[in-house]
């Protein structure tokens, strides 16, 4: 597990012994997690007030261990994890760095699980910032759970006769065509 990693490569004896302390709630709560994340209702993960821990020293470790420190090499498999090193967030841009797809600072606990760490640009990171949906119709776009493949969200057809003919129509809605763009 990437928590026990971090924790065992925390030097402070006392601390380490305290982020010790908090493992069992943090792998229920990374289970908790992929349950949600499966069934698309990630927005129904309440959040909870650390106890025995000050929430600044669990999500501290992405910081300080993952980031910077022993887990770096972990830190850079996960950013360099998307496909054609593009964010999945807008495809537009490079990956840069790693999101928090539900934030440190709500969520301390999960601040250095794996699913809740996906690559993305710069500029979508900081876009998002803590953004927390509370609706499942509100969720952004998760890589590890969502799949588009079965949405078309563009639709192109080629007229061939006397003329060759292209048109397309861009999705209103996910899958729905707008009436009379071409």
């Amino acid at each position: 597990m990437v928590f026990a990693a971090c924790v065992d490569r925390t030097r402070d004896w006392q601390l380490r012994t305290d982020l010790l302390a908090q493992r069992p709630h943090v792998e229920a709560r990374a289970a908790l997690y992929l349950q949600q994340a499966e069934l698309g209702a990630l927005c129904d993960l309440a959040t909870e007030e650390a106890v025995d821990i000050d929430p600044a020293e669990l999500s501290g470790l992405y910081g300080r261990v993952m980031v910077k420190g022993g887990e770096r090499a972990r830190y850079l498999k996960l950013r360099g994890a998307s496909r054609y090193n593009r964010c999945p967030s807008c495809g537009q841009r490079d990956v840069k760095t790693v999101d928090h797809y539900l934030s440190k600072n709500a969520y301390p606990e999960l601040a250095v699980f794996p699913a809740n760490l996906v690559p993305c640009c710069f500029e979508c990171n900081h876009a998002k910032l803590d953004y927390r949906a509370e609706f499942a119709g509100e969720q952004l776009f998760h890589p590890y759970f969502d799949d588009w493949s079965g949405f078309r969200l563009v639709r192109a057809t080629i007229d061939v006769g006397a003329r060759v003919i292209p048109t397309c129509a861009i999705a209103d809605s996910v899958g729905v065509p707008k009436a009379g763009e071409v």
